[in-house]
This record gives structure tokens, C-alpha cells and sequence, in this order.
């Protein structure tokens, strides 16, 4: 490969990864005016209750309360979609068990040592190009399967089980 296309190859990678950037700053400003909503919708919930029980009727402000909680539903499904879209975009997966970021193709994560199912697998549609452009971090081995892991995950990735500490007694 000559250094142009090397400088060819860099500035699309360089393209993408800016284009990457935009449509996840684009998502998550749309997050940002859905939790808005959400804030209005729950100041309008407690104005209604708040005028009901100034007249001595809850019951009155049922109707709105159920509406505007719907509405509230909707809204929070929106986000949720918004976020798988961020992480499709990023390659990228959430723990169940810990809410943790992880690689996509991670079979455990290394937070909590959650198992991922296959259909938690395929709720994200792996991107066709990745760009790995990431500063370096410390990697150790797994003490199981010695596949490669940063050094600060308690639990492997590859086979799932505890690192450890570095702690332990050594026998």
C-alpha cells in the first residue's frame, strides 16, 4: 500500500468518525429535548393534582393524570430508542445487570460478569465499518482463557470468570 492511499484511507476513517460524531450529537440532543418534554409533562401532572386536592376532589384530576402519564410512556419509549440508536452508532452494548458499556461482541461483561443471551446480542446491528479510535489502555490476560482484557475488569469478557483483585495470596 503507497502513502497515498495510506492518507486516503486515514482521511476517510478521519470522515467517518466526524460524521460518527454529528449523528450521535444529533441523537443525543433530541434526548435531551424528550427529557424536557418529560419534565413538562410531570409539572403539568402535579398542577392538576395539586388544583384537585385544593378542591377537595382527587378524582377530578384522574383523566389528566392518566393522559399526561401516557404521554410521559410514549416519551420514554422515545429515548430508550434514541439510546439503542447511540449505541448501534458507537458499537456498543449495555449490561442488564450493571448498566455498564461494552464492546458489542462482548459474551460477558467485565463489570459484573453478566452473561450476554444471544438475543441480547442481536438487539444491536453491528455497523458495516468500525473505527477503532480509542486512546490505549493497560491490558492484562484472563487468569482462565488468557484472552487479552483491560486491566481494570473484574470479570472476563471471553469466558466470564473473576479476575480478582491482584490481592490474593499466591500460593
Amino acid at each position: 500500500m503507497g502513502i497515498f492511499d495510506k492518507i486516503k484511507q486515514g482521511a476517510t476513517k478521519a470522515a467517518d468518525m466526524a460524521q460518527q460524531t454529528v449523528e450521535v450529537t444529533r441523537l443525543n440532543s433530541q434526548i435531551s429535548t424528550k427529557r424536557k418534554e418529560i419534565d413538562k409533562c410531570l409539572a403539568q401532572m402535579g398542577q392538576f393534582v395539586f388544583d384537585a386536592y385544593q378542591d377537595h376532589d382527587l378524582t377530578a384530576a384522574e383523566p389528566q393524570i392518566h393522559a399526561i402519564s401516557q404521554e410521559i410512556l410514549n416519551l420514554q419509549r422515545e429515548v430508550v430508542s434514541l439510546e439503542m440508536k447511540i449505541s448501534e452508532i458507537k458499537n456498543e452494548k449495555h449490561c442488564p445487570g450493571c448498566s455498564n458499556t461494552v464492546p458489542y461482541a462482548s459474551k460477558f461483561c467485565n463489570g459484573c460478569g453478566h452473561r450476554f443471551e444471544e438475543h441480547e446480542q442481536l438487539q444491536i446491528i453491528e455497523p458495516e465499518t468500525i473505527s477503532e479510535v480509542e486512546p490505549e489502555q493497560a491490558t492484562k490476560a484472563c487468569v482462565v482463557c488468557n484472552a487479552e482484557m483491560d486491566s481494570d475488569s473484574r470479570f472476563c469478557m471471553a469466558c466470564g470468570s473473576a479476575q480478582g483483585n491482584g490481592n490474593e495470596a499466591k500460593p
